[in-house]
């Protein structure tokens, strides 16, 4: 039990802190900078869908694996859950595709669906209240090709993050 929300600085039960005068939530700190300042780790939920699945509030990370056949993963509306956020991975080595599907005729940064085809490739989402915007993709494998003086070169690189 949370007991001193209306304090200017209280500590009602050990290791959490309500900073009224500036709407701060501390978690093992009792002098937070921000909205909520947590001092240490979190967790978040993790699921584990090897078919269709209707993504939840419930859920945070997903780490699909399409080795028995590709499938779906519905996403909730996009309205009213502004800052909402889920990262989603595809664990196996199948060539089987994980499609996520936003709500209806919502999108996925301007697209109708996302797909995560190759092993340990990930991306991550959030709600800007009407849709959803990817704010980081992790590409595992990428064939890159390009020409350097007529030269023509092709590599395939292992990276852990591709920022473009």
């Amino acid at each position: 039990c949370f007991s001193d929300l209306t304090s200017t600085t209280g500590s009602g039960v050990s290791n959490f802190a309500w900073d009224n005068g500036n709407g701060y939530l501390g978690i093992g700190t009792n002098s937070p900078n921000s909205a909520l300042q947590v001092k240490g780790s979190i967790a978040t939920a993790i699921t584990a869908p090897t078919g269709s699945y209707a993504v939840t509030a419930s859920d945070s990370v997903i780490i699909a694996d399409a080795a028995s056949g590709a499938f779906t993963l519905s996403l909730p509306t996009a309205v009213g859950i502004s800052g909402r956020r889920y990262s989603v991975k595809k664990s196996d080595g199948s060539a089987n595709a994980v499609t996520i599907d936003p709500f209806s005729t919502q999108l996925i940064d301007g697209s109708v669906s996302y797909d995560l085809s190759v092993q340990n490739d990930a991306v991550s989402f959030v709600s800007n209240g009407a849709n959803w915007v990817i704010d980081t993709q992790v590409k595992k494998s990428l064939d890159v090709s390009y020409d350097i003086s007529g030269a023509t070169a092709t590599s395939f690189a292992k990276i852990g993050r591709a920022h473009f």
